[in-house]
């Protein structure tokens, strides 16, 4: 049964239209890159978003009622629209693909879900503990280490909880490793390096294990036919 967590978000959270007005100066101070490669967008929802729902509604249910959340690395987001519409959550999608981006705002129908090209591993435009969860569903592995570092560090600041979800390290013979192994064969060629050295330095445990962040595991779950985890840290 995973663990229910009180909203302890700052008092000054400010509301989207603040944060979209600080992001859209910010965003003129730092060159931003736009990551935004042939399956991006439609292809993704078609092919990868139907297989992460399982992934979603355990996320859901970890995250409290009301909660206010960022999803780093938000992709088409419906996890955005999840929290919105079944946990009543004020969320920022952030996503460094324009793409995506557009994607998710064209699909979006919540009043309290916005969507920002962003950079993870540079959130300087949030204060600390700004959110009361930070969350990357299958993200954390396409970035190399030091950016995996950066995005780890930024995302335990403006946030009480991280919630990571991502592949197991050893992936299974069944079909969901199968599965993990084909997306990451016929869409994962720009980061298949990080991939693989991700899974060789054992998963999501053993990236908090070498991240020197003190990272304390308050709550982990094994899924999706034993392929995929998800951990909820915190310091």
């Amino acid at each position: 049964m995973p663990p229910s967590y009180p909203t302890r978000g700052r008092a000054e959270l400010l509301p989207h239209a603040a944060y979209v007005s600080r992001w859209a100066n910010h965003k003129e101070e730092v060159m931003l890159q736009d990551k935004s490669l042939w399956y991006y967008g439609s292809v993704y929802h078609r092919v990868i978003d139907g297989k992460l729902e399982e992934a979603r509604q355990i996320i859901a249910d970890l995250v409290s009622e009301g909660a206010s959340v960022l999803d780093i690395g938000c992709g088409t987001g419906a996890l955005c629209l999840k929290l919105c519409q079944h946990r009543h959550c004020r969320v920022i999608g952030l996503d460094l693909s324009r793409k995506m981006i557009r994607f998710a705002e064209d699909k979006n129908s919540c009043p309290n879900v916005t969507f920002v090209h962003g950079d993870a591993t540079n959130l300087s435009i949030y204060p600390d503990h700004s959110f009361d969860f930070a969350v990357m569903l299958v993200f954390i592995h396409e970035l190399d280490a030091a950016r995996q570092k950066q995005a780890l560090s930024e995302a335990m600041r403006v946030a009480n909880r991280l919630i990571i979800c991502d592949s197991v390290d050893s992936l299974p013979r069944n079909k969901g490793g199968f599965l993990i192994w084909l997306a990451e064969t016929l869409f994962g060629c720009e980061h298949r390096p990080h991939f693989k050295r991700f899974l060789a330095q054992g998963g999501i445990k053993g990236l908090l294990d070498t991240s020197d962040l003190f990272a304390k595991i308050e709550y982990s779950q094994v899924f999706w036919y034993g392929a995929r985890e998800v951990f909820v840290v915190s310091r």
